[in-house]
């Protein structure tokens, strides 16, 4: 008799082999300026939406998905002095559209995809109360 939530030591849903991220950044002051450059990485290794394996599509394939491994890229810029900070950012830079989740609960199959490429531009001000 199969068991609804996967054999014994099968694989988590949600859970990939491998999940990592790296960043680097360089900051470099000049007068009473500061800037920085940075750039970063995200990995995630192939994984199970669900292990809900008594479940199948009305064409009677399994509503076990896989979600392929994916990795995103991204990268800002910044200068800044004393209180306030500029900011020109990039997420996802290649426009990777990683699966995050997919379900069958509405009688097809939903995929929730990460965020699409964004660029922008973000200004901070810290008060000081004076």
């Amino acid at each position: 008799m199969p068991i609804p939530g996967g054999e014994l030591g099968s694989k988590l849903a949600g859970a990939p082999p491998f999940q990592g991220n790296i960043r680097a950044r360089y900051e470099v002051s000049w007068s009473t300026y500061h800037a920085f450059a940075q750039i970063g990485v995200v990995h995630q290794g192939r994984s199970l939406a669900t292990t809900f394996s008594l479940s199948n599509d009305l064409q009677g394939q399994s509503t076990v998905y896989d979600l392929p491994a994916f990795t995103t890229y991204d990268a800002a810029l910044g200068v800044g002095q004393s209180a306030w900070l500029a900011q020109l950012y990039a997420e996802n830079l290649t426009d990777t559209r990683a699966q995050l989740y997919a379900n069958y609960t509405q009688l097809y199959k939903a995929i929730t995809v990460n965020r699409p490429r964004t660029i922008g531009l973000r200004f901070s001000y810290t008060f000081d109360g004076k």
